[in-house]
């Protein structure tokens, strides 16, 4: 079994780290990520192990949802007509009656980019049921918007 100080080593070692970057990026998220993964990883024989595989995790979700960025939102403020904007809340409106209040919220934090691992605490249940939900969730608002 690991001594207690080799997990303040590698937390020391990926603060310190984190301490020299002078701006936030994916590795910085990163960082913090395997931070907080030795706060609650309970094994101490993975304790390093844990926190550099949630770092190098979070730096590569950080990536991909930056790429993501860049592909789907415009770099520039896009003007919407009155017309659009009517017509997009009167959408929604419409579905106000479909949802209840919590399904909104859920549907809401999904695209907002809340990951489902987040997610699943938050609403009591496990990932894969989470998924499920949002997956039938859409289904249901593409239904009636049809």
């Amino acid at each position: 079994m690991s001594h207690p100080e080799s997990v303040w080593g590698a937390y020391e070692r990926l603060q310190a780290d984190l301490a020299r970057r002078d701006h936030v990026d994916d590795r910085a998220w990163g960082l913090e990520a395997g931070l907080n993964s030795l706060l609650t990883e309970r094994t101490a024989a993975k304790w390093e192990a844990v926190a550099t595989q949630a770092a190098e995790t979070e730096s590569r979700k950080c990536r991909h949802r930056a790429r993501l960025r860049r592909l789907h939102l415009a770099s520039e403020p896009v003007s919407v007509s009155a017309d659009v904007a009517l017509h997009a809340r009167l959408n929604l409106s419409l579905l106000t009656p479909v949802l209840t209040r919590d399904q909104w919220i859920l549907l809401l934090a999904v695209s907002e980019g809340y990951g489902y691992q987040e997610l699943a605490g938050l609403f009591g249940v496990s990932v894969g049921a989470l998924r499920v939900r949002v997956l039938r969730l859409r289904a249901r608002v593409r239904a009636h918007a049809a």
